[in-house]
């Protein structure tokens, strides 16, 4: 899937919806995880407030989602005929976004090990966006990258097994409780 990205940085858009455009950037032809690596980098932490992208594919325009693209890159990813360097790089982003959950805070400060709370909602994220099944390699470079990470697989199982998690932070919990009042 070949797409075309343009990421806009603007002076002050949540003030100003008419705000100064400081820069706009645009990138054609790359797949889904180029567009992932590429958004980590313009859009880190509070960028990511004035920033707006756009994401469309190049054979038919249509628009497509972060969420999508991580499943595009992930499905990718786990392909056997995949290459090695591709899934690392999967990983190096999967372990940078999960990051951004586990210490929502990152002031550059040396980092305590996060609360439960925190692998909870990464738990639930990432059941969100890959399933219940987390390939191997996937785990190990968690496990690698973040102390405590063996407990994400544990609690995923446990998002998966139960259909609406009793915290209503958790990602999961609004998006299943919103599929269960919509079919009452």
């Amino acid at each position: 899937m070949s797409l075309h990205v343009v990421i806009t940085r603007f002076d002050n858009i949540i003030d100003d919806p008419q705000s100064r455009v400081l820069w706009r950037e645009t990138h054609q032809g790359v797949d889904a995880l180029r567009t992932l690596e590429i958004l980590a980098q313009a859009c880190y932490n509070v960028l990511a407030e004035e920033t707006t992208v756009e994401i469309t594919q190049e054979a038919t325009g249509r628009a497509l989602t972060r969420n999508q693209l991580i499943r595009v890159a992930y499905a990718c990813a786990t392909s056997p005929t995949t290459p090695h360097s591709y899934r690392e790089r999967f990983a190096a982003w999967f372990c940078l976004a999960l990051g951004e959950i586990l210490y929502p805070w990152d002031d550059g400060a040396p980092f305590p090990d996060p609360p439960l709370q925190y692998w909870d909602q990464a738990a639930c994220w990432m059941l969100q966006e890959l399933g219940p099944a987390v390939a191997p390699w996937l785990t190990e470079a968690i496990e690698e990258a973040y102390p405590g990470g063996s407990v994400l697989s544990s609690l995923v199982s446990q998002h998966a097994a139960d259909p609406v998690p009793p915290d209503p932070a958790c990602p999961h919990y609004r998006h299943q409780r919103h599929s269960v009042t919509a079919w009452a």
